[in-house]
Parts: C-alpha cells; structure tokens; sequence
C-alpha cells in the first residue's frame, strides 16, 4: 500500500506526504543497483581476435622460403597468411578452434621464384591465384601492401599432401589472443 512520510518543509513544520510504493523501491533499488553491479562485475571481458605466428621450416633444409599458410577450421571462415623469406608468417584473421593447416609453395615455382608475379597467359594474379580463389589471401595480401615481389628467392618442394586441406596432416588448436605455431614439413 502506502507508507506517510513526515518530511520537514524547511520551517521545522512537519508535512505529511502519501508515497505509494516508496518503501518498496528504497529497499529494492540499492539491492537490484548492487546486483546489477556484481553481475557487470563478473562478466567476462572481450577476448582478443585470435592472431597466429610462427615459422615454418622444411626437414633438413632451413626455412620454408616463401608460399602461403592457410588455417581452415570445420566450419566458417579460414584465415591465410604469407610465409615471409625467413619461414615466418602471420595471421591476423585465425579462425578460433581445431583447424587444418595448409601449405602452399607451387606459386614460386610457377612464377620462377617470384611469390606474387602476375601471369597474363593463365589469368593468375598475386599469389598465383585466379580472382576470388581464395578471398582469405587476397584479403591479406591487400592488408600488407605487398606489391611484386613475397617469400624467397629460390622454390623448396615440400609433400604436395601440405598443399590441400583434404590431404594435409598438420592441425592447429587456435586460441583466443597470441598464438606461437611453428610447423615442419617435408
């Protein structure tokens, strides 16, 4: 019901108000405040995009010299990468969880040891790939700016089983935040 409240008028004149419901909402709105903020409290804060970096070398030979790497999950989205001169990668997209992981070097060898050199003849453009192939890569290779030239001087075969998501025997597990992975391939 209501509560009669005495408030002083300034005057130290009592003044009686009716107030529905205030002894209700005085008790109840510290509470709802409070567990409110506790709840804000305990939610978890936003996770980091999953970013994976590493080196990829190839069995008794050094540094996988240039190629792609590619991070394909069960379902959704996969993230690519480029293999830098070093073996080094990066991938800023990752999918998050269990994912294949593929490795493309046939680009150097098409293209004579030039990662990204364009092909008139076989409408391949960066990365030896035809438009909209693999928007993953295409996507990166934008983000980097590279223009003519990614990856090393000289083509390393390695197993064509890396080159397939089908084939490849390598996995990942994919975390949120920083992920070091470093591969070996033969």
């Amino acid at each position: 019901m209501g509560e009669i409240i005495l408030l002083a008028n300034g005057k130290n004149n009592p003044a009686l108000y009716f107030c529905p419901g205030y002894y209700a909402f005085m008790v109840r709105f510290p509470l709802l405040l409070m567990a409110s903020m506790v709840i804000a409290g305990c939610a978890s804060p936003k996770e980091d995009p999953p970013r994976v970096a590493g080196k990829i070398s190839v069995k008794e030979k050094g540094p996988l010299t240039g190629g792609t790497i590619q991070l394909v999950p069960l379902k959704g989205q996969h993230g690519a990468g480029i293999i830098r001169a070093d073996g080094s990668y990066e991938v800023l997209d990752a999918p998050l969880g269990e994912c294949k992981v593929v490795i493309n070097n046939e680009a150097l060898l098409r293209a004579g040891g030039s990662f990204i050199t364009p092909s008139e003849k076989d409408g391949r453009g960066p990365g030896g790939l035809k438009p909209g192939e693999n928007p993953g890569l295409e996507k990166e290779l934008a983000r980097t700016g590279l223009g003519e030239k990614v990856g090393g001087e000289k083509y390393i075969p390695i197993d064509a089983a890396y080159a397939s998501h089908e084939t490849t025997p390598l996995r990942a597990l994919i975390q949120p935040g920083a992920n070091r992975l470093d591969f070996e391939v033969k």
